[in-house]
Protein backbone atom coordinates (compact mmCIF):
# COMPACT_ATOMS: atom_id res chain seq x y z
CA UNK A 1 0.00 0.00 0.00
CA UNK A 2 1.42 3.39 -0.20
CA UNK A 3 -0.23 6.25 1.54
CA UNK A 4 1.85 9.16 -0.16
CA UNK A 5 -0.36 8.80 -2.94
CA UNK A 6 -3.72 6.85 -2.04
CA UNK A 7 -4.17 3.71 -4.35
CA UNK A 8 -3.48 -0.02 -3.64
CA UNK A 9 -1.73 -1.47 -5.84
CA UNK A 10 -3.00 -5.36 -7.24
CA UNK A 11 -0.98 -8.21 -6.72
CA UNK A 12 -1.70 -11.81 -7.70
CA UNK A 13 -1.92 -13.90 -10.56
CA UNK A 14 -4.42 -13.25 -13.22
CA UNK A 15 -6.10 -10.20 -14.14
CA UNK A 16 -5.59 -6.68 -12.60
CA UNK A 17 -1.66 -7.84 -11.65
CA UNK A 18 0.38 -4.17 -10.82
CA UNK A 19 -2.98 -2.25 -11.53
CA UNK A 20 -3.40 0.34 -9.16
CA UNK A 21 -6.84 1.39 -7.88
CA UNK A 22 -8.03 4.43 -5.84
CA UNK A 23 -8.72 4.13 -2.38
CA UNK A 24 -12.01 4.98 -1.00
CA UNK A 25 -10.84 6.38 2.00
CA UNK A 26 -7.01 7.39 2.92
CA UNK A 27 -5.28 4.67 5.36
CA UNK A 28 -4.71 7.86 8.37
CA UNK A 29 -8.63 8.34 8.24
CA UNK A 30 -9.36 4.74 8.46
CA UNK A 31 -6.83 4.35 11.31
CA UNK A 32 -8.32 7.03 12.85
CA UNK A 33 -12.62 5.75 12.51
CA UNK A 34 -10.90 2.23 13.79
CA UNK A 35 -9.60 3.81 16.73
CA UNK A 36 -12.46 6.39 17.63
CA UNK A 37 -15.24 3.38 17.25
CA UNK A 38 -12.89 0.18 18.09
CA UNK A 39 -10.60 1.26 20.78
CA UNK A 40 -11.78 4.80 22.79
CA UNK A 41 -15.93 3.81 22.15
CA UNK A 42 -15.77 0.05 22.75
CA UNK A 43 -17.68 -0.99 19.61
CA UNK A 44 -17.60 -4.39 18.86
CA UNK A 45 -17.97 -4.14 14.98
CA UNK A 46 -16.83 -1.82 13.20
CA UNK A 47 -16.35 -1.26 9.28
CA UNK A 48 -14.33 1.02 7.11
CA UNK A 49 -15.51 1.88 4.01
CA UNK A 50 -18.90 1.45 1.62
CA UNK A 51 -17.60 -2.13 0.37
CA UNK A 52 -16.79 -3.33 4.44
CA UNK A 53 -20.26 -1.92 5.28
CA UNK A 54 -22.36 -3.58 2.11
CA UNK A 55 -20.42 -6.56 2.61
CA UNK A 56 -21.27 -6.87 6.30
CA UNK A 57 -24.83 -6.11 6.65
CA UNK A 58 -25.27 -8.91 3.11
CA UNK A 59 -23.17 -11.50 5.11
CA UNK A 60 -25.85 -10.83 7.96
CA UNK A 61 -29.02 -11.18 5.83
CA UNK A 62 -27.85 -13.76 2.73
CA UNK A 63 -24.92 -15.50 4.15
CA UNK A 64 -24.70 -17.80 1.57
CA UNK A 65 -24.89 -15.41 -1.11
CA UNK A 66 -22.44 -13.11 0.48
CA UNK A 67 -19.86 -16.13 0.58
CA UNK A 68 -20.91 -17.38 -3.10
CA UNK A 69 -20.28 -13.43 -4.14
CA UNK A 70 -16.97 -13.18 -2.46
CA UNK A 71 -15.88 -16.75 -3.90
CA UNK A 72 -16.68 -15.63 -7.52
CA UNK A 73 -14.51 -12.31 -7.34
CA UNK A 74 -12.10 -14.35 -5.83
CA UNK A 75 -11.90 -16.72 -8.38
CA UNK A 76 -11.59 -13.54 -11.20
CA UNK A 77 -8.75 -11.75 -9.33
CA UNK A 78 -6.49 -15.21 -8.90
CA UNK A 79 -7.22 -16.27 -12.67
Amino acid sequence: MQAQDKTFVVTGAGHGIGREVPLELPPAEAARIIVDKAVEKGDYRVTVGKDATFLDRLSRFAPQRATDMIAKKMASLLG
